[in-house]
């Protein structure tokens, strides 16, 4: 999943906080990461549980916003 955010300085704290729960997360850009599904973990709860996170991490940047799109 691709997951692009507005302010690029925050790109660090995001690969930190993915990291810390344990998805595997590449920085790709200047504004974006790759976050893959864990191996053995049913795609839509992957992906429920990944858009969950992202709320709660943007809700400690409130001045950010975030798009999340599904790479197939």
């Amino acid at each position: 999943m691709k997951i692009t955010i507005t302010d690029p300085t925050l790109i660090g704290d995001l690969v930190d906080a993915l990291g810390r729960w344990h998805w595997p997360v590449a920085e790709r850009g200047r504004d974006y990461v790759l976050v893959d599904i864990p191996a053995g973990v049913p795609k839509d709860a992957a992906q429920l549980e990944l858009a969950l996170f992202i709320q709660v991490w943007l809700a400690r940047h409130p001045d950010v916003e975030a798009v999340a799109d599904r790479i197939i």
